[in-house]
């Protein structure tokens, strides 16, 4: 179903890319787990010719103030979206990053290794409740919760190895573009 099948309201004041752009972005902040609104922004964003500001945006999706600026923050949060100034215009405009290892830098560092991160009380918790589990089950889920430990000392040396690399990566490009 098209961007322009689920929001006729919406459809109707973008322009064909607009309505296309959109869609794209809407179907990968899906797939990340990320609200529709912020697809949405992403994709008017980085269709736009120009600097957009706030306003532009809300009465473009015909979104409300608030979920275009929660929209924009966490976008901003992750490096996806920039504020940048206009000359003549008090108001602030909002560019789209294109830098896709700035972007999965950014998604990843704020988004994805927080979560990925198991406290070790939560574990520690888990261990204490194998206690209340039968006996004839407490092998299993305590190797299960071994897996877990075993997660997460992996995923607290793997993030900060892939963070770098794609931060070496974009600071590669940045001093070569043509490379």
């Amino acid at each position: 179903m098209s961007t322009e099948q689920q929001m006729p309201e919406v459809a109707s004041k973008l322009s064909p890319i607009e309505v296309d752009t959109i869609d794209i972005f809407v179907r990968i902040a899906h797939l990340f787990g990320v609200s529709k609104s912020v697809g949405e922004i992403y994709g008017l964003l980085f269709i736009s010719a120009s600097p957009v500001p706030l306003e532009h945006i809300r009465t473009k999706l015909c979104m409300s103030s608030g979920s275009a600026s929660q929209g924009l923050r966490l976008l901003r949060s992750v490096g996806a979206v920039r504020a940048t100034y206009v000359s003549g215009d008090r108001r602030d405009h909002f560019l789209a990053e294109t830098g896709l290892r700035k972007i999965t830098s950014g998604f990843l560092r704020e988004k994805i290794a927080p979560n990925l991160m198991i406290h070790e009380e939560q574990l520690q918790h888990l261990s204490e409740l194998l206690n209340d589990i039968p006996a004839s089950h407490r092998t299993l889920i305590g190797e299960r919760i071994r897996i877990l430990q075993d997660w997460r000392k992996q995923a607290r040396q793997l993030i900060p190895m892939v963070m770098q690399r794609l931060e070496c990566e974009e600071n590669t490009l940045s001093e070569n573009p043509l490379s």
